[in-house]
């Protein structure tokens, strides 16, 4: 079935295109949900309105997702994680934990698919990510995972006991 896109789709088409869909996918859910028209000739005639109310919501959208990226833009989220001496983590820090701190610091929602994140972070230290608001706004946020010193201090009084505890036994 030919239909109209009203807005962008991912992987579908852009807004005002005239796309060759399956004919359940229109019928189930680009129509009813507003996504698409369909491509008969009086909505032919109207792809340039269409065209035109879409790049205004694109811009309107644009405008947005930078300014919330602005917010982040060189900011850096601090994680204090448990780790051994070496620094390697027990545990790590996934697109979850970043997505549920900047939520937590900065008050944004950000998906955990925005978040480019080559793999988990499962070592001490600081590390770039990148946060993809949409194809055209993407920001750096510095992410800094320090040892838990608490843990530690624990780590290293146990060590003492233990060690005065053998030196009264022996």
């Amino acid at each position: 079935m030919k239909v109209i896109l009203t807005e962008n789709l991912y992987k579908v088409g852009e807004a005002g295109g005239v796309v060759e869909v399956k004919d359940g996918f229109a019928r189930n859910f680009l129509l009813p949900q507003g996504k698409a028209v369909k491509a008969d000739k009086g909505n032919m005639m109207r792809i340039e309105a269409i065209k035109k109310k879409a790049e205004a919501s694109r811009l309107r959208l644009l405008s947005e997702l930078k300014e919330s990226a602005s917010v982040l833009e060189g900011k850096t989220l601090e994680f204090e994680m448990n780790s051994d001496k070496d620094g390697k983590l027990y545990g790590s820090v996934s697109d979850v934990e970043i997505s549920a701190k900047i939520k937590e610091v900065f008050g944004l929602e950000i998906k955990r698919r925005m978040i480019e994140l080559p793999e988990r972070i499962k070592n001490v230290g600081e590390f770039q990510v990148v946060l993809h608001f949409g194809p055209e706004v993407a920001v750096n946020v510095n992410v800094l995972v320090k040892n838990s010193e608490l843990k530690l201090e624990r780590v290293e009084d146990n060590k003492e006991q233990a060690e005065a505890s053998v030196e009264e036994e022996a």
